[in-house]
């Protein structure tokens, strides 16, 4: 019951602060980057609330407990699909379709701040796949993950919502390899503290 208590005021404290994030920060910065839809802007907007809620409240759950329960992972996991969908596939249509296939492209336009936080963005937004992963080999994950990114590109191609753009597929890709070698990290040194008090 103790328990129950201490989660509902973590979620509490949790939407007060991501409410705030989502004001000063969050919608000003995703809304800047990001043109989406007219048609799902308002739920898109709801959800990505919902979103930085589950993300604080899970951080937060991790620094008290040293763990986060399943599910909290489940529900974290649900809101992070459903805000990625929209924000790969439901932006406003391109006129004729546009693609990058110059990887040095990326480093033109890391010289402006919107582009620096743009490939930022990308990184970040991927890294939570790189966990769903924990339990294969590096290369099985880039072995999947990499024409599922060629897929995503070649979407927003063929459906005009989107530019094809290798810089992407690099970006979201490290984005993946660093949510993947974190998680590997975390279970190591979890394993090492386990070992250290069986000893």
């Amino acid at each position: 019951m103790k328990k129950f208590f201490e989660n509902l005021l973590i979620l509490i404290l949790s939407s007060i602060v991501a409410l705030i994030i989502n004001y000063y920060l969050t919608s000003k910065i995703v809304f800047n980057l990001v043109s989406i839809n007219d048609f799902i802007i308002k739920p898109f907007s709801i959800i990505l609330i919902i979103f930085q809620i589950v993300c604080i409240f899970c951080i937060t759950q991790f620094i008290i407990y040293k763990t986060i329960d399943e599910t909290t992972l489940k529900v974290f996991y649900i809101c992070y699909f459903l805000m990625l969908i929209p924000s790969l596939f439901g932006r406003n249509f391109f006129k004729i379709r546009i693609y990058n296939l110059n990887p040095l492209l990326l480093l033109d336009q890391l010289k402006s701040f919107d582009s620096v936080i743009t490939a930022i963005l990308n990184v970040i937004l991927f890294m939570p796949i790189g966990y769903l992963f924990k339990n294969k080999k590096f290369g099985t994950l880039i072995a999947i993950m990499l024409p599922v990114e060629f897929m995503i590109e070649s979407t927003q191609l063929i459906f005009k919502v989107g530019v094809f753009d290798v810089d992407d597929i690099i970006l979201n890709i490290i984005g993946i390899s660093l949510g993947y070698l974190l998680t590997q990290k975390f279970i190591s040194e979890s394993s090492d503290d386990k070992n250290d008090i069986d000893s």
